[in-house]
């Protein structure tokens, strides 16, 4: 003869179960990042990881800049300019000044054949905050326009700048990057992206600074925010590629 046996938790068991459940996704979103670092040179540093959810190695890069901040913040909004300096930039054209704070613009990255070229429409919002750094946040818009033919749209991608000026007149910038290339990319061409692109887009970034159009002694913000911090990652369906 069988005995039935009643397994349904009590209601304390199941909110314990529940609240532990949650706290160790909570933990698991906000556990730190275990950077690597892959490249130091010319004051450059890139470091890469292994994101959970993302199907490339998430980038880091830290550089210090040769000169003030609102240099350094009139170059990394200037988007028209963005060839000028970023890794393999096509083509970068503003769509919408939101405020002199937040900007919507158009980005396409040049891809080596047989690869497609990838754009993405992205929004950038910049913040002065009290500790006197700058942030800037940016992230894809996947369904603001179409594709343009022969592109693949990036539809996942966020990054994040982190202005601090230098007693010594000096910027350090920290910038990190985390994205989805959609598709299927040869590992030789992630690799190379990974570890030249932050590394040449940091060098010309110094250069696009100097330039005499940059030479600006204040930047005005509407609104000073108490605090801020790198993005976090959001889960996505993709594969990872390597």
């Amino acid at each position: 003869m069988w005995m039935k046996l009643n397994n349904r938790p009590t209601k304390d068991q199941a909110r314990f179960i529940f609240l532990f459940i949650l706290l160790h996704i909570l933990t698991a979103a906000n556990a730190p990042i275990a950077w690597h670092l892959v490249k130091s040179a010319s004051n450059i540093q890139v470091f890469t990881s292994n994101v959970p959810n993302y199907p490339v190695k998430g980038i880091r890069a830290e550089v210090v800049f040769d000169a003030p901040i609102t240099q350094v913040l009139k170059v990394a909004m200037d988007v028209n300019h963005y060839p000028n300096w970023i890794y393999k930039c096509k083509k970068s054209v503003l769509v919408k000044q939101v405020s002199a704070q937040e900007v919507i613009y158009y980005h396409i990255t040049d891809a080596p054949w047989p690869v497609a070229d990838r754009d993405q429409y992205s929004v950038t919002k910049l913040s002065k905050h009290i500790d006197g750094s700058y942030w800037m946040h940016s992230h894809t818009l996947p369904d603001y326009r179409g594709n343009e033919e022969g592109n693949v749209r990036i539809k996942n991608g966020k990054a994040t700048w982190h202005f601090i000026p230098l007693p010594n007149g000096q910027t350090k910038g920290e910038y990190e990057l985390f994205f989805n290339p959609e598709g299927y990319i040869p590992s030789w061409i992630i690799n190379l992206f990974i570890a030249e692109g932050p590394y040449v887009t940091m060098l010309n970034m110094q250069k696009e600074i100097g330039k005499q159009r940059f030479l600006v002694t204040s930047y005005e913000f509407e609104f000073i925010a108490p605090n801020s911090t790198f993005i976090t990652c959001s889960p996505i369906s993709s594969p990872r590629i390597f």
